[in-house]
């Protein structure tokens, strides 16, 4: 499990942990690095939803702030995290996507993203979530790739849990 420094202050030390799970058992790194201890303690932050999304259908996929657990270690109170932002890499409509949007739809508890990518592009969408993590003096923002690859051949990835599928304006991410 990777974990990266986000922010420290005299009272606790926030961390991310990467811990994504993909279809073929790896996870995504966060840039390296170790927890480093203080003396106020450490919030950690684990991602634990897929970070990528198959098959390719149209359909909406739920990530919500259960996906995020927080261990906390000494005198560190329980973060506040929230979803702030949204961003991919590919038009919302066009080459071969199915012209069907919108993409994505987030409010600060849930964020859906749509299974699909540019047929014509080998590029595999990337969907970039930004979360926000708050302990009352320190706030820190991290953000989490979700990719929709162009095809299995390259880009093993589970099959999206059906409990995930969502329709298009769920409230959980509206």
């Amino acid at each position: 499990m990777s974990r990266v420094l986000l922010a420290a202050s005299s009272s606790c030390l926030l961390v991310l942990s990467l811990a994504a799970c993909s279809g073929n058992g790896g996870g995504t790194d966060g840039g390296g690095g170790n927890v480093i201890p203080c003396d106020g303690g450490s919030i950690t932050l684990d991602v634990t939803a897929p970070d990528c999304l198959w098959a390719p259908d149209h359909k909406m996929v739920l990530f919500t702030l259960d996906d995020i657990h927080a261990t906390v270690t000494g005198t560190c109170g329980t973060p506040s995290v929230s979803i702030v932002g949204v961003t991919d890499n590919q038009p919302a409509l066009g080459g071969g996507q199915g012209d069907t949007a919108p993409d994505y739809t987030y409010n600060p508890t849930g964020v859906c993203l749509r299974a699909e990518r540019q047929g014509t592009s080998s590029d595999p969408r990337v969907y970039t979530i930004l979360v926000a993590a708050t302990d009352g003096n320190v706030t820190v923002e991290q953000s989490v790739n979700v990719t929709v690859g162009h095809d299995q051949g390259r880009d093993h990835c589970a099959a999206a849990d059906s409990s995930r599928v969502v329709d298009d304006g769920d409230s959980r991410c509206n």
